[in-house]
């Protein structure tokens, strides 16, 4: 099932919330910056409004993610409800180092792109 999608701010386009079995995945595309950033927050708490277990962020489509995106990240981690958990999916190489030097790999599951993908139950990239 596919909530539909819309277009945000200039540079990020937001496809439709895909509903797995126990996930709901979002696949963000474009560059996530200070003025994207509050659309990728909106769609984040539309995807845990939802109320599933998991909530996987698909940064495979993202071309370029700073500082407040990467906040808007660590925000949806840390205001998830009690038993719901965010995943950052088929993250590129060039946004890894940032990752663990903000230590996000330290505070929710971090998929990089190129290896197996762990949710049986969610369609991967294409």
């Amino acid at each position: 099932m596919n909530v539909p999608g819309r277009s945000s701010a200039a540079g990020l386009v937001m496809a439709p919330i895909e509903i797995a079995t126990d996930a709901a995945v979002l696949r963000p595309c474009g560059e996530i910056d200070a003025n994207t950033a509050p659309a990728l927050r909106q769609a984040l708490e539309e995807g845990a409004a939802m109320g599933l277990p998991l909530l996987v962020i698909d940064l495979s489509g993202v071309t370029f993610l700073e500082s407040a995106g990467l906040a808007v990240l660590i925000g949806a981690h840390r205001d998830m409800p009690p038993g719901q958990r965010v995943a950052l999916a088929a993250v590129p190489p060039r946004m890894r180092r940032m990752l663990q030097v903000a230590a996000v790999d330290q505070i929710m599951a971090v998929h990089n792109g190129g290896d197996p993908w762990p949710w049986p139950n969610v369609a991967p990239p294409k």
